[in-house]
C-alpha cells in the first residue's frame, strides 16, 4: 500500500498557539478528508464610530475543529462598544486526548501524557514520516502516565492505530491496561492480535477466568493499516481499513491499576511490526467518524 505524501511537520505548526488544535485531528493530518473541518466562523466585530477609539476583534478565520471566543472592543472616548464574531466548531474527526505520533519520539502531541521509552525503541521510516519498531521482548512504550484517565473511561473510549504488522506469533499486545507479569489479577483491558484475529482480552482473576471480545480478521502483515476499536458500555467494535465490523459484547474487569502499556503487556506479548500513530480517545466515536478515520 503506497504512503501518504502528507507532511507532519506543516500539522503540527499550522495552528501554533493553539494546543495543536486537531494535531491529527486524529485523521492523522494526511488526507483532507481526515482533517477535522473549518469553523463556520465569526462574523467580523467591525469597527466602532470613527470617534472613538473601540475596535472589535475579528474572529472570522479560527482554527479548524475549535470555536472562537467574542471580545468587545475598549471604549476610550464614550462610542458604542463593537463584538467581535464567535466562530463555531467544525465538521470532522475530533481532538484525540492522547497522540503519540512515533516520529522518532513518544511525547504526548495533545497534553503532557509522555511515553517512556522501556527498552531500545527504535525508528525508521513509517507511513508518513518515522514508525516505531517493535517486535524485541522488553521492548515496549510505557504509557502509565495516562493510565489513570484511560482506566477511568475504559468502558466508553475509542483507540486509533496506523500499525504494519510484520509477523503473527501466538499473541501480542497492541494496548494494555493493567497489572505485569504474573499479575493477571489486574489486568482491565488488554488490546491483542491473537490466533489471527483482533480482540479484547481480560483476565478476571487468578484462576483464570477471563473474557474475549473477538473483534474481527487481524490485519495482514507488511501493510499500513488504519485500526480502530470503539468500547461502548458493553459493546466493542472495530474499524480496519475503513470497513466497520459488527459490535460484540464485551465487558472489562474492574481494577485500580493505572499501568498502561503500549506495544506489549508489560515485557511480554510484544507487537511485532510498525506502528506510526496512536491516539486515545475518552469517547465513544461515532461509526462514521471511525469508519473514517481507519481509512488510509
Amino acid at each position: 500500500m503506497a504512503g501518504s505524501t502528507c507532511q507532519k511537520a506543516a500539522m503540527k505548526t499550522a495552528t501554533a498557539g493553539s494546543l495543536l488544535v486537531t494535531a491529527v485531528a486524529l485523521g492523522w493530518g494526511c488526507r483532507g478528508d481526515f482533517e477535522a473541518g473549518p469553523g463556520t466562523g465569526g462574523s467580523d466585530g467591525g469597527t466602532t464610530p470613527s470617534d472613538t477609539s473601540g475596535s472589535g476583534t475579528d474572529t472570522s478565520s479560527v482554527p479548524p475543529g475549535t470555536s472562537g471566543t467574542t471580545t468587545h472592543g475598549s471604549d476610550d472616548s464614550g462610542g458604542t462598544l463593537s463584538t467581535g464574531g464567535s466562530g463555531s466548531s467544525g465538521d470532522g474527526i475530533p481532538q484525540p486526548d492522547l497522540w503519540y505520533s512515533f516520529d522518532g519520539h513518544v511525547h504526548d502531541e495533545i497534553g503532557d501524557a509522555d511515553g517512556v521509552e522501556v527498552g531500545a525503541l527504535s525508528y525508521q521510516t513509517g507511513y508518513d514520516g518515522l514508525a516505531g519498531v517493535f517486535g524485541e521482548e522488553g521492548v515496549y512504550v510505557d504509557a502509565s502516565a495516562f493510565g489513570g484517565v484511560y482506566r477511568a473511561s475504559r468502558d466508553s473510549i475509542s483507540v486509533a492505530i496506523r500499525l504494519r504488522p510484520e509477523s503473527y506469533p501466538q499473541i501480542m499486545n497492541l494496548v494494555s491496561l493493567g497489572g505485569s507479569g504474573d499479575d493477571i489479577t489486574t489486568n482491565a483491558q488488554n488490546l491483542v492480535i491473537h490466533e489471527g484475529a483482533v480482540k479484547l482480552f481480560t483476565e478476571i482473576d487468578a484462576a483464570g477466568t477471563d473474557s474475549w471480545a473477538m473483534l474481527g480478521d487481524a490485519p495482514t502483515p507488511d501493510e499500513w493499516h488504519g485500526l480502530v476499536v470503539v468500547v461502548d458500555d458493553g459493546t466493542a467494535r472495530m474499524f480496519l481499513d475503513g470497513e466497520a465490523g459488527e459490535a460484540v459484547a464485551y465487558l472489562s474487569s474492574v481494577t485500580e491499576s493505572e499501568t498502561l502499556s503500549v506495544g506489549a503487556f508489560a515485557a511480554a506479548n510484544v507487537f511485532h511490526g510498525l506502528i506510526d500513530d496512536l491516539g486515545i480517545y475518552l469517547e465513544v466515536l461515532p461509526q462514521d467518524v471511525a469508519t473514517e478515520l481507519s481509512s488510509l
